[in-house]
């Protein structure tokens, strides 16, 4: 996850870039971060898309879920990118507040070994 004000600290955070590859790991609890300190927050839906360096074939998917304290949301928000498609969209909101301080990932998922297919998320939120 990239904090707002990372975005403006000089590195590339592109989908493909530097920097949005270094946040990759599959260990969540190394790449999960406090996105607001004090604040809790309510997820409203998500956008995520794939760079297509690689085409998904026939059975393959994507499948990118947000979490929170190391585990799914209530409601669970989470979409798939099938063959053919470059993004997915949710626009499942939680009923539950994402509480301050508490730690967030994405989770990808993947059916196939697309371990050099880049990914990214834009979550939609609602301060509480």
């Amino acid at each position: 996850a990239v904090k707002g004000g990372e975005f403006f600290d000089g590195a590339d955070y592109s989908i493909q870039g530097t920097a949005c590859d270094g946040l990759d790991g599959a260990t969540e609890a190394t790449q999960d971060l406090i996105v607001f300190p004090e604040v809790a927050f309510k997820v409203m839906g998500m956008y995520c898309q794939q760079a297509g360096a690689e085409a998904l074939g026939a059975t393959e998917t994507m499948v990118f879920t947000f979490r929170t304290a190391g585990a799914d949301t209530v409601p669970a928000v989470t979409c798939t990118i099938s063959e053919g498609q470059r993004g997915c969209r949710s626009l499942t909101g939680t009923t539950t507040d994402v509480a301050a301080n508490a730690a967030v990932a994405m989770k990808l998922a993947m059916t196939s070994n697309n371990s050099d297919t880049d990914g990214h998320c834009m979550v939609s939120i609602a301060l509480q």
